[in-house]
């Protein structure tokens, strides 16, 4: 937006000095005033724009850093990739970058009289449209550091996350639910080469096609050991090669390409991260110093919406095959339960003695489970289901309360 900026006031300049005519213009349009009060009106445009832009955002800061407070510091990365509040500043800068270029060719030699009214009547035009913007930006970022809009964000980056799990399969290989065969009998007949890189930190991405190519090109089995959002150590193997095939160090570096290692998870492929950013707002929510259960039931409610987002999904093998049958990769992927026992975990051990969490906890149990399709699914929910309970009936002593959590419970099982 700065670049178009300066390329809008070269323009407009270029239009002015060498295309227009006075004439051709109409009255209400044409600068009446001076070269003096041309430069002053676009000093003062431009001037208040870069004020109004500083203040705006020294103000966001402290808004969002209320909010982090009680929502967590990681969803500040949410805010900043706004593209609504990256908008707002772009138009802010625009509009002081424009007049300031614009101001620099005000008058010209000396006898010259240069007045640009095209110039000007757009710097007017971009500062009506810069307070339009002033406007919506107050009012998008107040309802933006609202929790149920916070949290409604945090849910599409799980969507997102999702997706990038779909975009995953591709044509050139299959998976298929059981291996052909038993992981220990990997290296038998077979050399074994480690894979691993030089520095610290969170894996972000992993370009799996590119891994499932290598197999196929060294015609070996490749066991991966780690997923994106685990935390590696330099020299900690990331997969093991088998093959029968002498492998060259350099050949094996030529893996650096599929890994994507930086200092903080990211929820593009890590579903899990994402769905811990959920539970950070829970757990925050359920703190004494904040004590708001509504919001922690509303992170309840769309943890079970990821569940369910997993399960359309959790069918998949970690087995991959070529065309030909061979199995070339052995994926390590986050299973249903262990997407559960970050969802569920840390809530059931905070809020064991809250009787409207541990109801909404099995509530939700019981609405994940109707989409359950596989056995090993309901297994999973039914014992969470009954890790609630059990905890709950440990204290809570209430016998009403007790009452709503057992019906809640049973109608869990009857589902399951």
């Amino acid at each position: 937006m700065s670049l178009l900026a300066v390329l809008l006031s070269t323009g407009s300049i270029l239009y002015d000095k060498y295309m227009l005519h006075d004439e051709a213009l109409p009255s209400w349009l044409i600068y009446k005033g001076d070269l003096e009060g041309a430069r002053a009106l676009l000093s003062t445009i431009a001037g208040s724009m870069i004020t109004v832009a500083g203040v705006t955002f020294s103000i966001t800061i402290v808004a969002l850093t209320l909010a982090s407070s009680q929502l967590g510091p990681r969803l500040l990365r949410n805010f900043m990739r706004d593209k609504k509040n990256q908008v707002v500043l772009g138009t802010f800068i625009s509009t002081y970058l424009y007049c300031l270029f614009v101001l620099r060719s005000i008058g010209g030699p000396a006898g010259e009289r240069f007045i640009p009214h095209i110039s000007l009547a757009l710097a007017m035009l971009m500062a009506v449209a810069s307070l339009g913007v002033l406007i919506y930006f107050i009012h998008h970022i107040s309802v933006s550091i609202q929790a149920d809009n916070a949290i409604a964000l945090v849910s599409q980056d799980i969507e997102n996350a999702f997706r990038s799990r779909f975009s995953r399969y591709d044509d050139t290989f299959k998976r298929e639910g059981s291996p052909a065969m038993a992981p220990e009998s990997y290296g038998q007949g077979r050399k074994k080469y480690s894979f691993w890189i030089q520095q610290s930190g969170y894996i972000k991405d992993i370009e799996l096609k590119a891994v499932f190519l290598f197999s196929k090109e060294v015609e070996g089995i490749i066991k991966m050991e780690h997923r994106a959002g685990d935390y590696i150590l330099p020299r900690k193997p990331l997969l093991y090669i088998y093959t029968h095939k002498d492998l060259e160090k350099e050949k094996i570096k030529c893996l650096n390409q599929c890994f994507l290692v930086g200092k903080e998870r990211s929820p593009e492929q890590d579903v899990e991260f994402a769905i811990k950013q959920l539970v950070e707002i829970a757990l925050r929510a359920l703190s004494p110093g904040i004590n708001d259960p509504f919001t922690a039931i509303t992170c309840i409610d769309r943890l079970s919406t990821a569940l369910i987002l997993f399960m359309e999904d959790a069918n998949e093998s970690p087995y991959i095959y070529d065309e030909d049958g061979y199995l070339r990769v052995v994926e390590d992927l986050t299973t249903f339960e262990g997407v559960v026992d970050v969802a569920f975990n840390q809530i059931r051990q905070t809020a064991s003695d809250n009787p409207a969490i541990v109801i909404r906890l099995l509530e939700r149990i019981k609405d994940v489970a109707l989409l359950a399709k596989s056995r090993s699914h309901k297994d999973v929910l039914l014992e969470h289901a009954a890790l609630i309970k059990n905890n709950a009936y440990q204290k809570i002593k209430e016998k009403r309360d007790l009452r709503d959590i057992d019906e809640r419970y049973k109608n869990a099982i009857n589902v399951l």
